[in-house]
């Protein structure tokens, strides 16, 4: 909210801002000129200007120069790449050309391999065969050596055997099988005529058991009974027998009948599977040779043309190893401009940075000295606007660079820390205020008031014979904020701060400060106008607007008391009550390091209005 202005402030304030024009106007032509001194330094600006067009000139041709000789050499490189691709794609063909013979040649070997394996399984298949034509023939002998033996019922009737037998359902027996029986007769002689065992007769297997002279059928579990009957030469039933004998010879004679026949059939099926693999073998052989020669000529084929590849490929071997030699070249000369050119870009950039940060402080420095000289004009101004002859209030906005400063010194002056006994503290937001503007003040009724105030303050100490005490720790942070600016130490003369809202501010600057409106922040220390020296507590009292407003003020706060508790009242307190002549203090001082409420900053607390003056008015942010 921006503060009402007066008549007489307006007017000061356009002459103020018609003086700065024409004082920074005056100092701009003062640098254009030559051998104008600024800070004790002599300036040449106009030539050093001069200077820095031509090297800017000579680093723009340099640069140009530079920019046609890259121009140049990333043609030669283009030209370097597009061989290299040309060479790459004769050794690409030369690769496939190879893999394709490699491909060939292991379908060679891999027929080759088929071949092998189909001559193998030939010859295997042709001893086998073999081999079923020596067991048939050892068969016939076996068999003619029996149809011998078929003659000699003598040696016949000399034989003992023993024939096993089994009961059918119609209650006959019936001989077992002839290549069962000998092996039950083994089996019984074995476990001595007692015990079980498996024995196959015929498709079936059985589980004899010779203790109780049975047999068991081990699919069907059918169970019969079996017998046993000796034969030999003390026999009398000589033609029992031989009966025996000839039915047994039979038996044998037609299982080897048998064995025969399936020799015969599995000679004349291997026999046939002969001949088709024969024929077999001889197709495969001729698709062998044919696909050899077909094979021979591709690899001839193959070879040619990897010959004339290889050919191509050292040609452009040749040509790519000079091409490597002049890129080589090339390369090393480009390298060596790139280096000049660098060293020469580094060069130029170091000077021009040097004219830049010349320049730069050639301009920091003067409008250093044109705001240095406007603002000590200002505060000059201001000091001669506090006679009585001058406007009642007058406002006049300070710069950049004492916004900054102002900054600086608040963020500075208040609490940094986020935490307050472990809880966040309110100070911290602080932290982040930003200056929006800073006016000095200057009210001459306010003025005389105060200096007035500062007489009767000196007038009553020497009557009183009272020794002012000097502050104990000073305040002196604020007093940054006014350059040159003078204090009375024997009045215990400071600067302090005061938080207020934007109508507050105005009126303070307007009629000064007014102990009426005390209560309504509190008064824990007395009814008065309070003050501080950490900007963070000033802030808790301003409005919560994006605007706030704090005031800086010159405070005579004369022969102070120092308290520990909380006080009650509209004057400040008694020096000894029991020497009442001495009088009360002049104003009250709060230490946190010795109050007993738990208190956080320091306090300042005035009971007249004219005892403090309006210097400066802050407007900030938060």
């Amino acid at each position: 909210m921006p503060l009402p202005e007066t008549r007489g402030e307006g007017v000061a304030s356009q002459q103020s801002n018609n003086a700065s024009a024409d004082m920074t106007d005056a100092v701009d032509k003062q640098i254009l000129k030559e051998n104008v001194p600024v800070h004790g330094m002599r300036v040449h600006r106009y030539d050093d200007l001069l200077e820095l067009q031509n090297e800017k000139a000579n680093s723009a041709a340099a640069e140009k120069a530079q920019d046609t000789e890259k121009s140049k050499i990333q043609h030669q490189a283009a030209t370097i790449a597009a061989m290299r691709q040309q060479v790459l794609k004769a050794e690409q063909k030369c690769e496939d050309l190879t893999l394709e013979l490699q491909k060939e040649k292991a379908k060679s070997a891999a027929a080759e391999k088929v071949q092998d394996t189909l001559k193998s399984e030939l010859q295997h298949q042709l001893a086998t065969s073999d081999a079923m034509h020596q067991q048939l023939v050892q068969k016939e002998n076996q068999i003619k050596e029996q149809n011998a033996k078929f003659g000699l019922v003598s040696e016949v009737a000399d034989e003992v055997v023993v024939q096993w037998y089994w009961s059918g359902d119609d209650g006959e027996e019936h001989a077992f099988h002839m290549e069962a029986n000998p092996e039950i007769e083994r089996c019984y002689q074995n476990l001595g005529a007692a015990g079980t065992v498996k024995i196959r007769s015929g498709a079936f297997m059985y589980e004899i058991n010779f203790s109780d002279m049975t047999q068991r059928n081990v699919k069907t579990q059918k169970k019969r009974t079996i017998s046993r009957r000796r034969c030999g030469p003390d026999n009398t039933d000589a033609v029992q027998l031989i009966r025996l004998l000839l039915d047994s010879r039979l038996q044998e004679v037609e299982a080897s009948r048998a064995q025969l026949r399936e020799a015969q059939a599995s000679v004349h099926e291997l026999t046939l599977k002969m001949v088709d693999n024969e024929c077999e073998y001889k197709m495969q052989l001729e698709d062998k040779q044919r696909l050899s020669t077909c094979l021979a000529d591709r690899l001839a084929s193959a070879r040619a043309e990897i010959d004339t590849q290889k050919g191509h490929l050292a040609s452009a071997e040749a040509e790519v190893a000079r091409h490597k030699t002049l890129f080589a070249s090339m390369l090393q000369q480009m390298r060596k401009q790139e280096e000049e050119a660098k060293k020469t870009i580094q060069d130029l950039e170091k000077k021009n940075k040097q004219d830049h940060d010349k320049c730069e402080r050639i301009v920091k420095e003067s409008k250093e000295e044109a705001a240095s000289c406007e603002w000590a004009k200002l505060c000059s101004m201001l000091e001669y606007w506090k006679a009585p002859a001058s406007p009642k209030v007058l406002k006049i906005e300070a710069p950049q660079s004492v916004r900054e400063k102002v900054e600086h010194v608040f963020k500075d002056l208040s609490h940094k820390d986020p935490l307050f006994n472990g809880m966040q503290s309110n100070c911290y937001a602080f932290q982040k205020l930003k200056v929006k503007s800073v006016h000095m003040v200057s009210n001459s009724f306010l003025w005389s008031k105060y200096m007035t105030h500062k007489d009767d303050l000196r007038r009553i100490h020497q009557s009183r014979g009272i020794n002012v005490r000097p502050m104990a720790p000073r305040v002196n942070g604020l007093e940054l904020l006014l350059d040159n600016a003078t204090f009375d130490k024997d009045l215990n003369e400071v600067l302090l701060a005061h938080g207020c809202s934007s109508k507050a501010a105005a009126s303070i600057l307007e009629d000064g400060f007014d102990i009426r409106f005390t209560n309504q922040h509190g008064s824990l220390y007395g009814e008065g106008t309070y003050f501080a020296s950490q900007m963070c507590k000033c802030n808790q009292y301003t409005e919560s607007a994006p605007l706030r407003y704090i005031i800086i003020a010159r405070v005579a706060l004369g022969d102070p008391a120092y308290l520990d508790n909380q006080y009650t009242g509209r004057l400040p307190c008694w020096r000894d009550r029991a020497q009442e002549h001495l009088g009360r203090f002049d104003s009250h001082i709060v230490n946190p390091t010795v109050s007993r409420r738990g208190q956080a900053h320091w306090e300042y607390v005035t009971f007249t209005g004219c005892q403090a003056y309006p210097e400066m008015l802050i407007t900030y942010e938060i």
